[in-house]
């Protein structure tokens, strides 16, 4: 942030007013589930939340461990008295959650015992990964990785079968755009089989739900 210009910072500020830029988390880092004591985690989200509210004039909402390992019911108490919105987390045991895919728990009320009060927070279990998704559809791989078009693993492993174009700007063939928008929807479709959606869990209009796409990865 120190070395960014004047111009940087300001076009970062209405970004983040817009809510285009949302920060998670907002920490010194995403800490180990395991090993911090809790002190040391109060102090590292006390640093991070106090510079960007004072820097960007905005606070985290969601508190988000993707790739921490050993979930403890501590952290859902911290994150409640917080004063977050959700806690999204992942490495679970991959048992519990293909149980929790066939009973669409993977979001939920995290209320722990002996948390002050109605501590607590709500729970949403990322369904696959924290990479960018995928699926077979209609006999063909598709990888929606748009940094790494050949897949997961580049040359080593292509992971996708859409041909990509090597002309400038569009990264798709035309013949390949409607396959696979076609292609992404039935992958949606299939991941909000996974939750509850709608109301009442969910303060969306009548008829409407969403769904969380994470892109990315390492």
């Amino acid at each position: 942030w120190r070395e960014q210009t004047q111009e940087v910072r300001d076009r970062t500020r209405q970004l983040v007013q817009a809510g285009q830029i949302e920060f998670v988390n907002g920490g010194w880092c995403m800490a180990d589930d395991a090993s911090p004591s809790a002190q040391g985690q109060i102090d590292q989200v006390t640093l991070g939340h106090r510079f960007i509210q004072d820097t960007l004039g905005v606070i985290p909402r969601y508190a988000w461990h993707i790739d921490p390992f050993g979930i403890s019911s501590s952290y859902a108490a911290w994150w409640g008295a917080m004063n977050l919105s959700g806690f999204v987390f992942n490495r679970i045991d991959t048992r519990l959650k293909d149980l929790w895919h066939n009973s669409s728990h993977l979001e939920f009320n995290w209320k722990p015992d002996g948390a002050p009060g109605n501590g607590g927070v709500f729970g949403h279990v990322l369904d696959t990964h924290y990479g960018a998704p995928e699926i077979t559809y209609k006999n063909v791989h598709y990888h929606f990785d748009y940094e790494v078009f050949g897949g997961l693993g580049g040359a080593e492993d292509p992971g996708s079968q859409v041909p990509v174009s090597g002309v400038d700007p569009s990264p798709f063939y035309n013949a390949t755009i409607e396959p696979l928008v076609e292609a992404f929807v039935a992958m949606a479709r299939l991941r909000s089989g996974w939750y509850r959606l709608g109301r009442p869990w969910q303060h969306l209009g009548e008829g409407e739900g969403a769904i969380l796409i994470p892109f990315g990865d390492d």
